[in-house]
């Protein structure tokens, strides 16, 4: 999680344990690797003039 929420709990409220859900924890994981990957893809898009990828699975 990012500092923005975890800050704020830390300063207010001494001598607490700041837990994250694994839920969110993963989403945040998922979202991120799905942003690189589509990142790369459009780059190796743009490289080629085609899709590489289309048909490779």
């Amino acid at each position: 999680m990012s500092a923005v929420y975890i800050g704020p709990v830390v300063e207010h409220q001494t001598g607490v344990a700041v837990v994250l859900d694994y839920f969110h924890v993963a989403k945040l994981m998922n979202d991120t690797l799905t942003e690189v990957l589509r990142k790369h893809h459009r780059e190796l898009q743009d490289t080629t003039g085609k899709s590489v990828l289309k048909g490779s699975c």
